[in-house]
């Protein structure tokens, strides 16, 4: 396997189920890198536009545009 898989799934009993659709790429005693990365609810919902309003990015060089320009044709 030269791809990575990447999906949700819920921790049990300290396993980690992995999908039955992805099952097949991976023979028993397969080794596998894992990184874990916890998902939590607000974070799951909360659109990418919404995140930028709270947190901008500022760019160098760039600035502001006046409605004016933005609506400029």
């Amino acid at each position: 396997m030269e791809h990575s898989l990447e999906f949700e799934t819920k921790v049990k009993q300290g396993m980690i189920d992995i999908p039955e659709e992805y099952q097949h790429e991976l023979k028993e005693g397969s080794k596998v890198m894992v990184i874990i990365n916890p998902v939590n609810e607000e974070s799951k919902t909360t659109r990418l536009m919404d995140k930028l309003a709270k947190n901008p990015i500022s760019v160098k060089g760039k600035r502001k545009l006046t409605r004016e320009e933005i609506h400029e044709r």
